[in-house]
Parts: C-alpha cells; sequence; structure tokens
C-alpha cells in the first residue's frame, strides 16, 4: 500500500484525467477506427479511474497508466466485438441482421 504521503484523492486524480480525456480518446480511436467506440472507451477510462483510484501509484507517469487501461479495454471491447460477429455468423446472419432482430 502507498504511504499516505505518496496518496492523491480521488478527485484529484479524476480531474488530471479528465483533463487528460482527449489523449485518451485520440488512442482509442487509433486502435478501434470508430468514433463512437472510442468515446464508449474514454467514458469507461473516466469510470475505470475513479472506482480504481487507490490502485494509481502516483510516483510513476499517469499517462503510462491511463494508456494502459485505455489500450487494455480498447481491445477488449474488440474481442467482444470479433466473438459476436462469429456468433451472428455462425447463425447465419450477417451484423446488419442481427441488428434489426428485437430481443424480447
Amino acid at each position: 500500500m502507498l504511504d499516505k504521503v505518496n496518496r492523491i484523492s480521488r478527485q484529484e486524480l479524476f480531474d488530471m484525467t479528465y483533463r487528460n480525456s482527449s489523449d485518451i480518446y485520440a488512442l482509442a480511436l487509433s486502435i478501434v477506427k470508430n468514433p463512437h467506440d472510442a468515446m464508449d472507451i474514454e467514458q469507461e477510462v473516466l469510470l475505470r479511474v475513479w472506482s480504481h483510484a487507490e490502485t494509481y501509484d502516483p510516483s510513476r507517469s499517469l499517462m503510462a497508466w491511463l494508456n494502459t487501461i485505455t489500450r487494455n479495454y480498447a481491445v477488449d471491447l474488440m474481442r467482444k466485438k470479433k466473438r459476436e460477429g462469429k456468433a451472428f455468423r455462425f447463425a447465419g446472419l450477417s451484423v446488419d441482421d442481427a441488428s434489426l432482430i428485437d430481443i424480447v
């Protein structure tokens, strides 16, 4: 556990992250190539920073930590979308067909 001197408040960390949100978005967009997904990733990173603030070590680079969170979530999202796409192709549907299905 970090000693008290090295800690920053959750709000301070969130504020610093928010100021870097355009960099988070840019990295996400470079990975997923989709502006809507990149915005979702940016929001998810902000949520994760808020909920996992205690894991940040202020003696290390904030941007490196944010880039790692962003990259990991973007790759996870791409894997999920790929799995979902395969599931639809397996069922004989395209992704466009699947978007028309009304799930009851």
